[in-house]
C-alpha cells in the first residue's frame, strides 16, 4: 500500500468485529462490494456500493464524510447523516452494524505534503 495513511476509523459490532481500517487522501467509499476503498462484506445491512464515503480534502487538510448513494442509512453521532459534514476527531459514525469512531492523522497540524515531494 504506497499511499500514506490519514487517518484511522477503529471499528466495533455488527458483522465487523474489531479492528481499524486505514483512510487514504481523496474520497474513501464504504461498501460490501470488494471494490469499495473500505469493504464491510460481513454486514448484510450495509449496501454494496457507495453506502457511505469519509473524504480528506488535502488543500484544506480537513475531513468531511456523506451518505451514500444508497437506500441503507448512515448515522454521524447518532443523528441521521445527509449529505456532506465534517468529521472531526472522536466523531461516530455508523453503517450498518458497524460503528466507527474517527481518529485523524492529518490536519491542521500536520500533513504529509511536507514530507512527500
Amino acid at each position: 500500500d504506497s499511499e500514506p495513511v490519514v487517518g484511522w476509523l477503529p471499528y466495533r459490532g455488527g458483522g465487523c468485529g474489531w479492528g481499524r481500517l486505514k483512510l487514504k487522501s481523496g474520497r474513501n467509499n464504504i461498501g460490501r462490494a470488494g471494490n469499495m476503498d473500505i469493504v464491510l462484506a460481513k454486514d448484510g445491512r450495509v449496501s454494496r456500493d457507495r453506502h457511505a464515503a469519509v473524504v480528506y480534502e488535502p488543500n484544506k487538510r480537513e475531513f468531511l464524510v456523506q451518505s451514500g448513494e444508497s437506500s441503507g442509512l448512515t448515522y454521524l453521532n447518532g443523528e441521521l447523516l445527509m449529505g456532506f459534514k465534517p468529521f472531526v476527531q472522536d466523531d461516530k459514525l455508523t453503517v450498518g452494524g458497524c460503528e466507527f469512531l474517527f481518529k485523524p492523522l492529518c490536519g491542521a497540524d500536520f500533513s504529509w505534503d511536507q514530507y512527500i515531494k
